[in-house]
């Protein structure tokens, strides 16, 4: 498999991952398993790093904001 398909491979898998942690709470992976394709992820990158993009799992953190949360406003500004 070409380099460029491999890392749009694993952008695809993890932003998946990412949303079903994050958003569903409910993972479908095991961390060590998310870690070792995250590695394999930065790797590629660092090695090609023409085929980075803003939206890679390697720049981005988190996902959305849930809308069960609600929102207070603390005593004390934080």
């Amino acid at each position: 498999m070409n380099k460029q398909k491999r890392i749009e491979e694993l952008r695809k898998l993890l932003n998946q991952y990412n949303y079903e942690y994050y958003v569903l709470s409910y993972p479908s992976v095991s961390d060590q398993e998310y870690d070792s394709l995250m590695h394999e992820l930065i790797i590629l990158e660092t090695n090609n790093p023409s085929l980075v993009r803003n939206d890679s799992p390697t720049v981005r953190i988190g996902g959305e904001v849930i809308s069960e949360f609600k929102k207070v406003t603390h005593e004390i500004p934080m």
